[in-house]
């Protein structure tokens, strides 16, 4: 097997040849070669790789999904559909496959997998500030619908048939409810995006709700940072404490801003009821603690999950208060239980199996902290 390792980040601008993914093909004996210009030129910081024979021709091509645009948040990544010539390289051929991967968002999470069983590789993309799209595969170029239209912080995607009926599911990690910004449509969470003080630097200013005002997630100290007429404005703390967004930024014309909306926040079940029409439902409760961000299937619809995420500022603090369990979904209505001996502590990013000995095992990969083994 060869290795596609894809870069990540806000250090480099987008013009920096680091941003490039590179391509190392394996000898045969462990021995990894890096195949210079095998991707052509493309660059983007990247938040997940899929491959597939997209085009049946019996070669492994190469989707490339952008996180973000570097120093640059809140404007639209571009993702890219890379298809193997069969000679060791592969040509861009987004704009011919898929035009609407140019500037397609923030995508958090993404899976390629055949979700209306015509025997073709579909594409399902989770975006930050967005919903969840389908790309279908139709003739080999792919048509975007909405998979689930309500907006969210999406940070995982996993796809199987949960509910036995042949058709395949979505298991959507979101950020969770146990979080003081509370998320809807009537009251969503909202981030402006633009340059509010005419410095050439667009600035990003998140919102919320507070019964019937909007206000800034920043403080008055980390705001008057970003845009200096909101000290000139409030000399006092308390002055600031009682003022509403459009008191705040009285300053700038919100409506020239460009606006991203998240409407919910919790974890979901996507049911598939018919042939491109799905049905969702909030995880339990007890799962709705912490953003869900990793699950692996045990097998009779039973789930292995990881959640928890510490990227957060001091004000909010982390998001730590899952410890891992396992989830069902045979029945009526899922059930998740906390497994007495089973601690998934840390900022999860991914549960795989792997085989050792012949025996199924699942290494647990967390954010700065060493991985995990777990075996039932």
């Amino acid at each position: 097997m060869d290795l596609v390792v894809a870069s990540g980040g806000n250090e480099y601008s987008l013009k920096n040849d680091y941003m490039r993914p590179r391509l190392y093909l394996n000898d045969g004996k462990g021995n990894f070669t890096k195949a210079a210009d095998a991707l052509g030129q493309v660059k983007l910081n990247a938040s997940a790789v899929k491959t597939g024979d997209l085009n049946n021709d019996g070669h492994a091509d190469l989707i490339f999904f952008g996180r973000s645009v570097p120093y640059q948040y809140g404007a639209f990544a571009s993702s890219y559909i890379l298809i193997n010539k069969g000679n060791g390289t592969f040509e861009d051929k987004t704009a011919q496959l898929a035009p609407e991967f140019k500037d397609l968002g923030l995508v958090t999470a993404a899976e390629l997998t055949d979700m209306d069983g015509d025997k073709d590789l579909d594409i399902v993309a989770a975006c930050e500030w967005d919903g969840i799209k389908l790309f279908t595969n139709e003739g080999g170029k792919w048509k975007s619908s909405m998979l689930y239209s309500g907006h969210g912080w999406w940070s995982s995607l996993m796809i199987s048939d949960l509910d036995g009926d042949g058709d395949p599911d979505v298991l959507a990690g979101n950020q969770g409810l146990n979080t003081r910004m509370k998320a809807s449509p009537e009251k969503p969470v909202r981030m402006y995006y633009a340059d509010m003080d005419n410095n050439g630097t667009k600035e990003q200013i998140v919102t919320y709700y507070i019964g019937d005002r909007e206000i800034p997630l920043a403080n008055k100290t980390e705001l008057e940072k970003k845009l200096p007429p909101v000290k000139k404005k409030f000399l006092k703390a308390s002055d600031f404490a009682k003022a509403d967004l459009k008191d705040i930024l009285s300053f700038y014309d919100l409506k020239k801003a460009q606006k991203m909306e998240a409407d919910q926040f919790a974890n979901l079940l996507i049911y598939q009821q018919a042939k491109g029409q799905y049905s969702a439902s909030a995880l339990p409760s007890n799962m709705q603690y912490a953003p869900l961000t990793a699950a692996v299937n045990l097998g009779k619809n039973e789930w292995l999950i990881g959640m928890n995420k510490y990227n957060s500022n001091v004000q909010i603090g982390r998001y730590d208060a899952d410890f891992g369990g396992i989830l069902t979904t045979t029945g009526k209505e899922p059930k998740y239980q906390h497994l007495q001996g089973l601690l998934l502590k840390g900022a999860i990013k991914k549960i795989l199996p792997i085989q050792i000995n012949g025996k199924t095992q699942y290494l647990v990969i967390k954010n700065n902290d060493s991985c995990a083994l777990l075996s039932r």
